[in-house]
């Protein structure tokens, strides 16, 4: 784990359908933000929360630690402990 901050998450209390439609957006902008939660890869869940928050902070990693970068019309928030787990290493 990489330990240094802040990093982006999804909220667990946003919609299934909303943390999907952030999950496209990000993988359909940001190059290279997906393939760690593919089927089979480092990141991959079926928990859709989990899944969603790396997409989400590859992209406020990529534009900016900036709290708009982590809003994603409310569904996202910044958190200073490391979100990663087992082999899913979270940029930050």
């Amino acid at each position: 784990m990489s330990g240094k901050g802040p990093w982006c998450v999804a909220n667990p209390n946003a919609q299934t359908e909303v943390l999907q439609a952030n999950i496209d957006y990000v993988c359909g902008i940001v190059i290279g933000a997906c393939g760690a939660i593919q089927e089979g890869a480092s990141c991959y869940t079926t928990d859709i929360v989990r899944r969603a928050s790396y997409p989400m902070n590859a992209y406020f990693y990529m534009y900016g630690h900036k709290d708009i970068n982590c809003y994603f019309n409310g569904t996202g928030r910044i958190v200073h402990d490391d979100p990663g787990y087992g082999n899913c290493v979270y940029p930050s």
